[in-house]
């Protein structure tokens, strides 16, 4: 059997388990806000655009905007940014208007579209992208066949591949071959080698980290301008749980009741990686028999011994530049961890 068939078969194969996935999908919290774009019921969700951004969550949602940022069209152009996540959307929207006060720039966000092969060809049909750029390593299949048949460019930047994914992907290395973007600029000669595996050495090329851009060093923010350390008492302790993921959850509740009998008079900020959490979190807390408040309910300084769970999104940097003690999530369980840098 040669390649092509290979290849027809590959995307048979996914399309079908797509439709077979497609029903319960609706049972995940995740994918049921905004299902209706992600099935694209209505063309008008996706406009066109000249290039079409895929950015997966919230880390690329804010790879997207350092791009965007960097942006100086002479002529006018259009971009689509897509997020599989409400907190990359989040992200995405607060800077709508920002983005339309500059010349020559109109920049559209949504949901990004399941990848169902079917649907996909509709998606790069009504958008009708010059160019589509993945970032680190948003490889859909469905999308990516699609813009193969229309002849769309493909760019895959700031990207990284792991041992244990290329693993995974070489299960079909016939078809990435075919998918293969047009160029792959890799944030590390590591990662450079891997995509060259999987793809082939051709147009496989190294950049520098685009998250680095974020953690450039800036002016100290005082603290009027810093909107989380307006709601801390200037005299008490601050610790931040960040993006907290679900499989840890128990281990945190532990931590968190233990350090509260010991220092009681401490201000704790827990942010959960997905808001669709926060009920556990406002449940568990109550049973621990421990005071909480969300974020989106406080209008002025709370009291010393508050916990604050965030519910809101868009503040974690911020409270990281005020906190005394910090955990990262993504720690206890084999998750990928989280970005250092902050």
């Amino acid at each position: 059997m040669n390649r092509s068939f290979h290849i027809h078969v590959a995307l048979k194969l996914y399309g079908l388990l797509w439709r077979v996935a497609r029903p319960f999908l609706r049972l995940s919290p995740r994918l049921r806000d905004g299902f209706a774009q992600r099935s694209l019921h209505d063309k008008k969700i996706l406009p066109p655009a000249d290039i079409w951004m895929q950015a997966a969550s919230v880390g690329e949602s804010y790879l997207a905007l350092e791009i965007l940022d960097e942006l100086q069209p002479r002529e006018p152009l259009s971009v689509l940014v897509t997020t599989n996540t409400r907190q990359g959307l989040d992200i995405l929207r607060k800077k709508q208007d920002h983005f339309a006060a500059q010349d020559n720039l109109t920049v559209h966000t949504t949901f990004f579209p399941f990848d169902m092969p079917a649907i996909m060809r509709k998606a790069v049909r009504y958008v009708s992208p010059k160019l589509l750029v993945l970032l680190e390593t948003e490889l859909w299949p469905g999308l990516l066949a699609a813009c193969k048949q229309c002849d769309i460019k493909i760019a895959l930047i700031n990207g990284r591949i792991t041992e244990k994914s290329l693993n995974g992907y070489t299960v079909w290395k016939n078809l990435w071959h075919y998918l293969r973007p047009d160029i792959t600029l890799a944030i590390s000669a590591a990662d450079a080698q891997r995509f060259a595996q999987l793809f082939g050495e051709q147009n496989v090329k190294c950049m520098s980290n685009i998250k680095f851009d974020r953690m450039s060093p800036k002016e100290s923010v005082s603290r009027e301008e810093n909107q989380v350390a307006q709601i801390i008492p200037q005299d008490s302790k601050f610790v931040v749980f960040g993006s907290i993921r679900e499989e840890e959850e128990k281990d945190i509740e532990k931590t968190i009741k233990s350090i509260y009998d010991r220092h009681p008079d401490l201000v704790l900020g827990l942010f959960p990686r997905h808001l669709h959490r926060v009920t556990h979190w406002q449940n568990s807390l109550t049973a621990a028999g421990l005071n909480w408040t969300l974020r989106s309910q406080i209008v002025k300084t709370v009291p010393k011994g508050s916990i604050i769970i965030w519910d809101t999104f868009g503040e974690l940097t911020k409270a990281y530049e005020v906190a005394h003690t910090a955990f990262i999530g993504g720690s206890l369980a084999p998750l990928g961890g989280q970005n250092f840098l902050e």
